[in-house]
């Protein structure tokens, strides 16, 4: 069975150039949180894309950021880091607490 792949993503503007790379860090995550919120994870295969263009008139960078996700439920999202090409879902690295005993 196939999943159908959803778009997430906005477009703006951004000042100057020398913010891209901390803007789009930013964003990208801000977007991922609210898809995992959702119950949905990246496909890690197709993103996340970013494109910009100058615009003369504002003298300002236009952006659009995408990044395409499927559907696997709000619980089973925080353990997903994301779908490959295949169709797999990659498990999440994360930390489990350690308690010691005294």
């Amino acid at each position: 069975m196939n999943k159908k792949i959803e778009r997430f993503g906005f477009d703006g503007v951004i000042g100057d150039d020398t913010d891209f790379i901390r803007l789009r860090s930013q964003y990208e995550a801000l977007i991922v949180d609210q898809m995992r919120h959702d119950g949905y994870v990246p496909v890690l295969d197709l993103g996340p894309l970013w494109s910009t263009k100058w615009d003369k008139k504002q003298e300002a960078y236009l952006f659009d950021l995408t990044v395409y996700g499927v559907y696997v439920g709000k619980k089973k999202a925080c353990n997903i880091e994301g779908m490959d090409g295949s169709g797999k879902y990659q498990p999440r690295l994360t930390q489990k607490a350690k308690l010691k005993q005294l």
